[in-house]
């Protein structure tokens, strides 16, 4: 459900900067949305991002995090329109896959938590040139 035919127009950077600009949720949720889109990889090695299923599945791991995490969540039209989705029935479809592949295990822990922000905090020094410097 998470496969298109053909490769998106835009890149990955752009479509995930999309998403995480339009969907109106906290930053919170963006930092769990990769750790269940890490779990569900470690799950099924077929969800690895790449170009012909980023939008699927982090729209679909955006929602679900933003129902974890956050205090309210926008109605699933809204994301499914933000991420470009034919229509909610197949934000559903892929959001149930989702759950499934993660067996229903939503909450973050804080140990995938802080991975990801030790990963994001790497990239960015990385990306900037600089070190930490024992930071």
């Amino acid at each position: 459900v998470f496969f298109s035919v053909t490769p998106p127009s835009v890149s990955t950077a752009a479509y995930i900067g999309h998403v995480l600009t339009h969907a109106r949720t906290s930053p919170g949720v963006a930092i769990a949305a990769v750790a269940l889109l890490e779990r569900a990889r470690g799950v099924d090695g077929r969800l690895a991002l790449h170009a012909l299923n980023v939008h699927r599945l982090v729209t679909t791991a955006v929602v679900v995090a933003a129902k974890v995490v956050d205090e309210r969540s926008y109605p699933m039209a809204h994301f499914a329109r933000v991420g470009g989705f034919g229509g909610v029935d197949e934000l559903v479809r892929c959001e149930r896959v989702l759950l499934e592949v993660l067996g229903w295990r939503l909450v973050v822990t804080r140990a995938e938590y802080e991975g990801v922000v030790s990963q994001v905090v790497a990239r960015y020094w990385a990306l900037d040139g600089t070190s930490t410097g024992g930071v």
